[in-house]
């Protein structure tokens, strides 16, 4: 599929087209019924299998409504299966005030109906099923308090798609959304969807329910919105997120929120140690044991980063690192190349990067199994050269980089910096050779943009009314905030909630 496409080309003659001409989602197509030739007939379609998908699917199939679940890939769970194992936000209660203190661009109505939804599902979850997982009135621990972990995942997944099949849902792998279906006066009636064959079949659904993760595998659309090297950006999610879902919604008429440029990640070692295409995705991600080696890989730097400095191409620091890794990754983005360099010493690595318990192995030596790139010198000149060498940073910039910190660091001035660093904590000189260099990029999670929702997750159109019949899931959608965290797989479960509480109250 061509993922080339220009800014200009998503504006002139209007979004929806030049999207829709990406492919492999059509212009939505209008139908007075198809309840006569439609391959399945439901009253919920819900389109992606993560998390979010899975969880809208049950709450459906416990109001006895027979949804149907689509998943492209061959395994429902997406990027939900490389997460810590604990849902929620930072590590205090989800409240406005919080929400406010990580993402000043918060949207206030929102935020009040995901901490509203977060709270009903939790209490749906401990109460209405037996699923695999702890819900303490502010986490959802899968795998339960002392089991939180990528394997826990993988047993929640399973539940749930179980729980759907066993209460009147179905749930259909390997079958890929790609245009929803309108009658003539504009409500959403249906989807059209390739099988694992490659044929076309067609669903008639009175509500479609779009959880198809945002656009982190289309590389067009990244250098669209994030950066002329958007291509370089990584992924910690599913290759299959490729931007169907928003393509789908604004070929019907959907608008397209604030923040296309924003996004939740974490660095990851360059080159990318992901998944980097539909197939051999499907290959891996039925290995279990796949999965928690590929969360150690992605939760690596993440864990350790705000006690390094991160400069750039030029060899210069560019953000405060203390703020930390998701943070640091939306300036990273902008950089040229959109590569990081972390730069730290034997200090460092030993009493701060450690060992992984969850693999039983020291961090750095992770990444360098794995394939990524970590530069060492006994001396800090050395690796300057080699950055230049190996990488053409400028050696007599990172140099001046490393001593202007190591000065502050030492003072206790670090948030004097040009570019601060404000926690003293975390300022930690770089003066005790070995040196290292690790190479990385941004490893998109969720997008914060997609289309424009309301505080039931139904999609707006250009009149800001409700499109009938179409729903999407924080992810899909945009618009709740544009940086910070403010908890990404609570917010895409919590709008799945609300999507499917209002389909459950108009179907009563």
């Amino acid at each position: 599929m061509d993922q080339s496409i220009s800014r200009r080309g998503l504006i002139a003659g209007g979004a929806a087209a030049s999207l829709a001409a990406l492919g492999p989602v059509a212009l939505g197509m209008a139908e007075e019924s198809l309840a006569a030739s439609a391959d399945y007939s439901t009253q919920a379609l819900v389109i992606g299998g993560g998390f979010g998908g899975l969880c809208a699917t049950a709450h459906l199939a416990y109001a006895g409504l027979n949804p149907i679940l689509i998943e492209a890939s061959v395994r429902c769970g997406g990027a939900a299966f490389f997460c810590s194992g604990t849902m929620g936000i930072g590590t205090n209660d989800i409240t406005w005030e919080l929400i406010l203190q990580n993402s000043q661009f918060a949207e206030p109505a929102l935020s009040a109906a995901y901490m509203e939804a977060w709270d009903e599902f939790g209490e749906w979850l401990q109460e209405e099923t037996d699923a695999p997982a702890v819900w303490d009135g502010k986490y959802v621990k899968v795998g339960g308090d002392e089991f939180a972990s990528p394997e826990g995942n993988i047993e929640f997944a399973k539940y749930m798609v179980s729980y759907i099949e066993e209460n009147g849902g179905t749930v259909l792998t390997q079958t890929r959304g790609f245009e929803l279906i309108t009658n003539e006066s504009g409500a959403v009636i249906g989807a059209k969807a390739y099988d694992a064959e490659g044929k076309i079949i067609t669903f008639d659904a009175a509500n479609v329910v779009l959880c198809c993760g945002g656009y982190a595998a289309h590389k067009g659309l990244l250098e669209s919105f994030m950066s002329p090297y958007g291509s370089l950006l990584g992924t910690r999610t599913s290759p299959f997120n490729d931007g169907a879902g928003l393509r789908m919604g604004l070929s019907v008429g959907g608008k397209m929120a604030r923040g296309m440029s924003s996004f939740y990640g974490h660095h990851i070692p360059y080159p990318w140690i992901t998944t980097t295409t539909p197939e051999e995705w499907n290959e891996k991600i039925v290995d279990d044991a796949f999965i928690p080696q590929q969360q150690g890989i992605f939760s690596n730097i993440q864990s350790w980063g705000k006690y390094c400095i991160y400069v750039n191409q030029n060899g210069l620091r560019y953000g405060d690192e203390a703020l930390g890794d998701n943070v640091l990754c939306q300036l990273t983005a902008q950089q040229k190349w959109c590569r990081a360099f972390v730069i730290l010493d034997q200090n460092i690595r030993e009493n701060k990067v450690g060992k992984s318990k969850r693999l039983d192995k020291e961090r750095i030596e992770i990444i360098k199994d794995a394939g990524g790139t970590v530069l060492e010198a006994e001396t800090l000149e050395e690796l300057a050269q080699k950055l230049f060498d190996e990488w053409k940073v400028p050696k007599a910039n990172l140099l001046r980089t490393v001593a202007e910190y190591n000065e502050a660091a030492k003072a206790g001035t670090a948030a004097d910096l040009v570019v601060p660093k404000n926690n003293v904590d975390f300022s930690i000189p770089i003066e005790e050779g070995p040196f290292y260099a690790v190479v990385t990029v941004p490893g998109i999670s969720t997008n914060y943009g997609g289309l424009v929702i309301d505080t039931s997750a139904r999609v707006l159109g250009a009149n800001d009314e409700p499109i009938p019949g179409l729903y999407a899931e924080i992810g899909t959608a945009g618009g709740l905030t544009y940086d910070g965290n403010i908890g990404a797989l609570s917010s895409i479960i919590s709008f799945a909630w609300l999507a499917t509480r209002d389909i459950i109250a108009k179907s009563a």
